[in-house]
């Protein structure tokens, strides 16, 4: 093995890793919807109604995976690129969703109550007609689906469209771009490092 590769093989290994964040949701009087990890003294609002809280990064998953290996990192690949030809979406940036939604856990599930490998909510699985969340193909086929739809509705750009996955086409449309949420942000950066990374590493192992 390369040094090169070697190298990528540790960073996609340790790229899982990440420092948990917790982000409250509020309502505001006039119905609009807050995201924010500031401390609920520094944002409150008269009428302002606390909804959630979400716990992201280490708490993020109510079952959360185990340790991620090369072998189950590895293990959706031949998935990943069915869906990927299918929907025509990049192998890489695929994977890296993957990675970063659920650590290739097919029984991954949030606090929110997202689901499998690309963590779906069932509401969005239902519309992408998936019918068993936790099923690799349908989950991985269905969020690859999604993911061509995000694309497709923000011109081809990749960051609006992982912005979209993470945080909803509404919140996208609304601020123009990523909208500020400090999830989102960390969520974009990361899925793109991780696609540039599996792309190259991809390219060392033809």
């Amino acid at each position: 093995m390369t040094r090169p590769l070697l190298v990528l093989l540790l960073l996609l290994t340790f790229a899982s890793e990440a420092l948990a964040e917790k982000v409250q949701v509020y309502r505001k009087e006039d119905g609009t919807l807050l995201f924010t990890n500031r401390p609920p003294s520094l944002v409150r609002e008269p009428g302002m109604r606390l909804l959630e809280t979400r716990v992201y990064g280490d708490d993020h998953y109510a079952r959360k995976p185990g340790k991620l290996t090369a072998r189950r990192r590895d293990a959706y690949d031949d998935i990943i690129a069915s869906a990927a030809r299918r929907w025509d979406v990049d192998f890489a940036l695929v994977k890296a969703v993957v990675h970063a939604e659920s650590a290739f856990d097919p029984e991954a599930v949030s606090r929110a109550g997202a689901r499998g490998l690309m963590q779906l909510m069932p509401q969005t699985a239902a519309m992408l007609q998936v019918t068993d969340i936790h099923d690799p193909r349908e989950n991985i086929n269905g969020g690859a689906r999604y993911l061509r739809m995000m694309l497709d509705k923000f011109r081809g750009n990749v960051r609006n469209a992982l912005a979209a996955y993470n945080a909803g086409p509404g919140n996208v449309q609304k601020y123009g771009g990523i909208p500020p949420f400090a999830e989102t942000k960390n969520y974009v950066a990361r899925v793109v490092e991780l696609s540039e990374q599996y792309r190259e590493l991809r390219l060392a192992q033809r």
